[in-house]
């Protein structure tokens, strides 16, 4: 199976997700609504509307970081694949920690990337399009009122921005400790 295969299954849900995002209208049946009766309108039939309301109402508009991060991890392995011939080789006989650390450092800087996003979004955007429940979905309604009390209004903005930033640095496609195989 080349790369290019193996690319095909995210790129194809990366595609959907973003239809079912593009095209959510709050009207159709989903996970916290019934429906109005209408025929859907989502571009992916039940199951994308279901999808994007579930989503969006866990996450809010912050639950288009999914694509989008599935959408810029299909693109990196694409890069490696046109870079080294010997892609899937490498990704599959390499038995070192370094390749393993990596993934788990993107994962873990996509986690705090999408939080921040969630908690930026519930506690400090209003105008937003109709969701199926508030801004930052049930994450945001769950743990901003908790961290502002705690931290206070500033202490917290400073608090997402910093979460923001180690997020976007830990799931950069290649940071240079991992370069060197230094451990952090």
């Amino acid at each position: 199976m080349t790369g290019v295969q193996t690319c095909a299954l995210p790129i194809l849900l990366t595609t959907g997700l973003l239809l079912a995002f593009v095209t959510y209208h709050p009207g159709d049946p989903g996970w916290s609504t019934a429906g109005n009766g209408e025929p859907i309108r989502n571009a992916m039939g039940r199951i994308g509307a279901w999808l994007a309301d579930l989503l969006l109402y866990l996450a809010g508009l912050s639950a288009y970081l999914f694509p989008i991060g599935l959408l810029v991890w299909v693109i990196s392995d694409l890069r490696r694949l046109r870079s080294d011939r010997r892609f899937m080789e490498s990704r599959t006989n390499d038995r070192s920690i370094a390749p393993a650390l990596q993934a788990w450092l993107k994962a873990g800087g996509f986690s705090l990337l999408f939080f921040a996003c969630v908690l930026l979004e519930a506690t400090r955007l209003r105008l937003l399009p109709e969701l199926p429940l508030v801004p930052g979905g049930v994450f945001g309604l769950l743990l901003g009122p908790i961290l502002i009390d705690w931290m206070g209004p500033v202490g917290f903005t400073l608090f997402c921005w910093l979460l923001l930033g180690v997020g976007l640095s830990r799931s950069e496609e290649h940071t240079s400790e991992l370069q060197s195989h230094s451990f952090i």
